[in-house]
């Protein structure tokens, strides 16, 4: 925020809206807060209204952080992976699952036993910010790529923890909800 505040002259009437769902969090530089330009909101929304719906969206790190739905591909079709609790540990569990054409993952070809991971509340998401945005674009910056790049050598699929900074995988990502950062490569 303050380097793109930085390159704006003061005749373009710039102004840049911060997103952050914890008001009270002091997770942006306080000389930031400080211009005039900048304005910290709760929400995308607001920020697309003050804006008048012309915007340059700007996102770090932020579609992986919504909810994924896991799929793994079988002999006669795709199934969703579901969580069970059961005998104090989470359990995977499979049932067929009603595939939408807008998947375009769904237009690579993977072997029985693939697991992939599709972001359908971002898609929500953005199809909501898309009909709030008149003129603009949107920028974001995150892992990921097309999914013969992400899926190579990941049968398992991208699904990952992270916890005090150590990287976790597998049933291991089940073990602290709520106390672990969880995070999938993007399909883009």
């Amino acid at each position: 925020a303050k380097v793109i505040l930085s390159q704006m002259r003061p005749w373009n009437r710039v102004r840049y809206f911060g997103i952050d769902l914890r008001p009270q969090s002091a997770s942006l530089d306080k000389s930031v807060g400080r211009q005039r330009r900048f304005q910290l909101l709760d929400s995308m929304k607001t920020a697309l209204e003050e804006a008048h719906g012309k915007a340059i969206i700007i996102s770090n790190e932020f579609v992986d952080a919504f909810p994924c739905r896991r799929l793994v591909r079988l002999e006669s079709g795709w199934a969703d992976i579901y969580l069970r609790y059961d005998d104090d540990q989470w359990q995977q569990e499979l049932s067929l699952a009603p595939i939408s054409p807008m998947y375009s993952a769904l237009d690579t070809i993977f072997a029985v036993g693939q697991t992939i991971e599709v972001h359908e509340s971002f898609r929500q998401w953005l199809v909501s910010a898309s009909a709030q945005l008149e003129t603009g674009a949107i920028l974001t910056i995150d892992y990921g790529g097309r999914p013969d790049e992400i899926y190579d050598r990941r049968p398992y699929g991208t699904i990952r923890g992270y916890f005090r900074q150590q990287r976790i995988e597998g049933a291991d990502i089940f073990r602290r909800a709520g106390y672990q950062d969880l995070t999938a490569d993007v399909n883009f």
